[in-house]
């Protein structure tokens, strides 16, 4: 594989490496605080109806409709994306019934955004979209302050982090969580980058700051939230949930149940194999809910290949694409046939190309966390390494590609995209939609929970509105969510998608499912 073929894959995928798990580091510029600027429905899973056209109820603004969002709406899923069910409020401004004072006029927000990521791209050689993150942030904040009904209004304050640089990223986020509970104080604050080591959930925490991370997709472990009951990702899985739900899909759809390909005419069952990355979180899901759960099913993981990768995006593409070689081989000689992957798409793409390379074609199993239609144009054959590939998936843009969306997989992110166009910041492919629906998913999830919010109550006082949430929420990034008081990675729902041979891409293969 030519040096130049491997920075176009990664370059397609920079985007999602530098946000999604692989560490990568990034460096903030000097701060700014500019404030204001296929299937039905299975049975026993409810979904809201599909947004509404322009019309009675609806907000038709420019000509553009952005159905859901009408002006005088209540909290319910129309304000901004979902919404609690808590008792009436009289609006901003207003003493309660019960007595317990006015909602709050104004909510400061700090906004952790991206960027730097079409430079990222560029330094790697490709010209793969991205978005322009503070003006997708802007753009939402403007409509949601124009056209919710009630609540308070939402001051954003701006935080960028550099994808393109190579400053460690902890240090970054530390900066982050000290200007926005120091020098700009913030009530609550988005992100949807990685956050390295936990040091801004920890912070944050230390400092009664609540963290909403926009980002669907599988970003930490369990052990996070649980230290953390004021992180809240309203489209996210948790690592240890996702090593349940693999095998449990897997297994399901009887992916495993025959030896695959002709390699190997000796050995008669299949062999499970997995690639993740050697850090504590992906180790603990691995250890603690993947392999027992496939044992528990009968078919029990054979090897598996943990990947350590430090430093700069480039540096950590330079380690995975010095360690898969040596996996594909590990692999292939024990006549492994089966492979999950439980990494990350540009992890992917170099393992599959090496295999290609190397007349290695296993199954493989993914999820949402591969984001399949970013993988699919950089693989050098990818009808003969994706022929079977199969997994669950919770996030429509990263499962299949939208001219393969049906009506399911058009709603969630729906009334983010007209948003966005209306600023005429539309993405312009399934990449820059990825990284373009974060910027909707935690502005609409504030909006839900502060619009009861009293000027007498602590910022503590927002885990009980989100911990009664349950399912009213209604994100953008993943199909449903649930929360309670031990359920804060919300996503609460799934699909099947498979890879189809005749138009080479995923489909959506089932309803939806409850995880």
């Amino acid at each position: 594989m030519s040096a130049a073929r491997l920075r176009r894959g990664v370059a397609a995928a920079v985007a999602v490496l530098a946000l999604a798990g692989c560490g990568a580091t990034v460096q903030l510029p000097p701060t700014t605080t500019t404030p204001g600027s296929a299937g039905a429905a299975e049975p026993g899973l409810s979904l809201s109806s599909p947004p509404a056209p322009a019309g009675p109820g609806n907000t038709t603004t420019g000509g553009v409709a952005t159905p859901g969002l009408s002006a005088g709406a209540g909290s319910g899923p129309s304000s901004g994306g979902g919404g609690a069910t808590h008792a009436p409020s009289g609006g901003a401004g207003t003493a309660s019934a019960a007595g317990a004072g006015p909602v709050r006029s104004v909510v400061r927000v700090g906004v952790i955004y991206i960027g730097g990521l079409a430079g990222a791209t560029a330094a790697l050689g490709g010209s793969a979209a991205t978005t322009d993150s503070k003006s997708d942030y802007a753009a939402v904040f403007n409509y949601l302050n124009k056209h919710r009904g009630h609540g308070p209004k939402l001051t954003p304050y701006y935080f960028a982090i550099n994808a393109s640089s190579s400053q460690p990223a902890a240090v970054q986020l530390q900066s982050a969580c000290d200007h926005f509970t120091s020098d700009q104080r913030v009530d609550i604050v988005l992100t949807y980058t990685l956050d390295s080591g936990n040091v801004l959930s920890s912070c944050l925490a230390k400092k009664g700051t609540p963290l909403v991370d926009g980002y669907s997709e599988a970003g930490t472990g369990s052990a996070t939230f649980a230290a953390n009951p004021n992180l809240w990702a309203p489209a996210q899985i948790t690592f240890d949930r996702l090593g349940k739900l693999l095998p449990t899909y897997l297994i399901g759809a009887r992916w495993a149940s025959s030896r695959w390909g002709n390699s190997c005419p000796t050995v008669r069952q299949p062999r499970i194999g997995v690639v993740t990355f050697d850090r504590p979180e992906y180790r603990a899901a691995y250890t603690h809910d993947l392999v027992p759960t496939f044992k528990a099913l009968g078919d029990p993981v054979y090897d598996a290949v943990f990947l350590s990768v430090s430093g700069s995006s480039t540096q950590q593409v330079a380690q995975v694409s010095a360690a898969v070689g040596s996996a594909v081989l590990k692999f292939s000689s024990e006549c492994i046939d089966h492979v999950v992957m439980m990494s990350q798409v540009a992890v992917d793409y170099l393992f599959m190309d090496v295999a290609s390379s190397q007349g290695y074609s296993p199954r493989y199993g993914l999820s949402s966390l591969e984001a399949g239609p970013v993988l699919i144009p950089n693989l050098t054959n990818p009808r003969s390494q994706l022929r079977g590939a199969m997994g669950p998936g919770w996030s429509p843009y990263s499962d299949v590609l939208p001219a393969n969306f049906d009506a399911l997989a058009k709603q969630p992110g729906a009334r983010c995209l007209a948003i966005l166009k209306h600023a005429r910041l539309a993405p312009s492919d399934n990449n820059s939609a990825i990284l373009a629906l974060p910027s909707c998913e935690g502005p609409f999830f504030v909006a839900a929970v502060v619009s009861h919010w009293r000027t007498s109550e602590p910022a503590s006082a927002l885990l009980g509105i989100v911990n009664s949430l349950g399912s009213s929420y209604h994100p953008v990034g993943a199909y449903a969510s649930s929360f309670s008081s031990n359920q804060h990675d919300a996503a609460a729902a799934y699909r099947g998608f498979a890879f189809d041979d005749g138009c080479g891409c995923f489909r959506y293969t089932t309803g939806l499912r409850r995880m």
